[in-house]
């Protein structure tokens, strides 16, 4: 028993750090003037996590919230950097 503890609090350990590299990853890509995708990067991880891990989901669902209220991209400069 004592073995599946500790792997079940390792992996939650290690869930808790993915968890917070994606949050980093997802503020630098709404500050860089991308909320709306990282919007939707977000809303797709509380999808998978907000059954199994509420607390993640918790800590992303705080993001989409900052995520909300940076300035959306202009369309027209996100689609000057795109090829037909």
């Amino acid at each position: 028993m004592a073995r599946t503890d500790d792997a079940r609090v390792a992996g939650t350990a290690a869930q808790g750090e993915v968890v917070s590299v994606l949050l980093e990853a997802l503020r630098a890509l709404g500050q860089a003037g991308h909320p709306v995708q990282a919007s939707r990067y977000a809303a797709r991880a509380w999808s998978v996590l907000r059954h199994e891990s509420p607390e993640a989901a918790a800590r992303i669902n705080t993001l989409m919230h900052y995520l909300a209220r940076l300035p959306a991209e202009d369309a027209a400069a996100s689609q000057r950097g795109r090829s037909p």
